[in-house]
């Protein structure tokens, strides 16, 4: 289906980033975000005078906090305002086991590099077949989190993994099986790789 129907190569840019905005220094525990735009892709375009390019976005944990669109609306609008926190605690409106998923995920990583990002969010794959997607590093995890942190740390560490040898990930489809188990509207639901396991496609 699409830029998955045939064996191709592509030109694409990849971007890391940190999971919030607001984040000013890598000594701070975060999610870290993962985009990458494919370029060179045939298809009907969704923007005019765009080149037919595909974007895939990704963050460091496999569920997203925020359940559906809808919530996530109150989430941006909570931030906006300057309360994010909010959202979590509305005392007529709690969202706890959220809160507590997003303590659980926001961490020092030791390279953005070496770890794994999901879609978290499933996707229309085809007709009426829905997926989430999946990367993780193919290369050994060699490096740790450094005894000290430093504000750019992340970055340093990728400038020199990229000058001694580069990175490589695998590009994973994890097809949906049971509709029940695993929702298309509740992105907080984790779609069990026991059951339904990705399958490594690039």
């Amino acid at each position: 289906v699409g830029i998955f129907s045939e064996q191709r190569s592509y030109p694409a840019y990849v971007r890391f980033s940190t999971g919030s905005g607001k984040v000013e220094s890598d000594t701070q525990k975060e999610f870290l975000g993962m985009g990458i735009k494919v370029m060179g892709v045939d298809g009907e375009k969704l923007i005019e005078n765009e080149q037919f390019t595909q974007d895939f976005l990704f963050i460091s944990t496999n569920v997203e906090a925020v359940r559906t669109s809808k919530e996530f609306l109150k989430v941006v609008k909570a931030a906006l305002a300057g309360s994010p926190m909010s959202y979590f605690f509305n005392p007529s409106d709690l969202h706890i086991k959220e809160f507590l998923a997003v303590l659980a995920s926001k961490k020092h990583h030791p390279t953005p590099l070496e770890i794994r990002y999901w879609s978290t969010v499933p996707y229309l794959y085809g007709d009426g077949q829905a997926v989430k997607y999946s990367v993780k590093s193919c290369g050994p995890a060699t490096r740790e989190v450094p005894d000290t942190l430093t504000d750019n740390y992340l970055r340093e560490a990728m400038v020199d993994q990229l000058s001694t040898g580069g990175a490589c990930f695998d590009f994973m489809v994890q097809f949906q099986k049971d509709p029940y188990n695993q929702p298309i509207e509740d992105a907080f639901i984790e779609w069990d790789e026991d059951v339904t396991p990705f399958i490594s496609v690039a």
